[in-house]
């Protein structure tokens, strides 16, 4: 599958009188984990079956079980990036990633999720034909859909935004990877969308008296 990541701002001409809102530095991505969600059925119920994941660092250490995703940059100012994720065939999948974050929390027990609460899900049958799901992995779609980055807490000084900031996207229309004769490459194209908002004030110090 060719993962095409898109980060750049959509600008409103008509509001916007700069062409620069977002940096480089803040579309940078230093971090990005691709988990991927599958099912034997189009509109079944989805779980966990593997994880790409990318760190700028040549001696950084990839989580447990996840495979490496090498990422190019398409410009100078990294407002696309192209990715090869190689999925396992046989199941319906859908994509989700998280940029420069590698923190996830559980709301529903209020703490970090870790490695070991990802399973990848069996399967029945061999590489080269139609496979069935021998047991389901953990955690579902519907969970994982659930949880979120860390919150950002005012008591603590460090707890701060810092560049490159934290992206999400999602391919959640199903890619049907159950035609074991074909070897072409599957397009997924992903908006990434930055988890705060960017306000540019231009003060008129006659206007404002600021």
């Amino acid at each position: 599958v060719t993962l095409n990541l898109k980060n750049k701002l959509v600008l409103d001409r008509e509001k916007t009188k700069g062409e620069t809102i977002a940096t480089a530095e803040e579309n940078a991505i230093s971090a990005l984990d691709v988990y991927v969600f599958a099912s034997e059925t189009e509109n079944g119920d989805y779980s966990f079956m593997e994880r790409f994941a990318y760190r700028n660092t040549p001696d950084a250490v990839l989580p447990a079980g996840a495979s490496e995703l090498q990422l190019t940059p398409t410009d100078a100012d990294a407002k696309e990036t192209t990715g090869l994720l190689k999925v396992k065939k046989g199941l319906f999948i859908k994509l989700y990633c998280i940029a420069n974050n590698t923190t996830l929390i559980d709301p529903a027990i209020d703490k970090a999720v870790e490695t070991a609460d990802f399973t990848p899900l069996t399967l029945n049958g061999n590489e080269d034909e139609k496979q069935t799901v021998a047991t389901v992995g953990t955690p579902l779609e519907t969970t994982f859909a659930t949880w979120h980055t860390h919150l950002l807490t005012s008591t603590v000084p460090a707890d701060t935004l810092a560049t490159p900031l934290a992206m999400t996207g999602a391919l959640t229309t199903p890619l049907d990877l159950t035609d074991f004769g074909s070897a072409a490459r599957v397009q997924a194209g992903i908006r990434l969308t930055r988890l705060v908002a960017r306000y540019d004030i231009i003060n008129e110090a006659g206007s404002s008296r600021f």
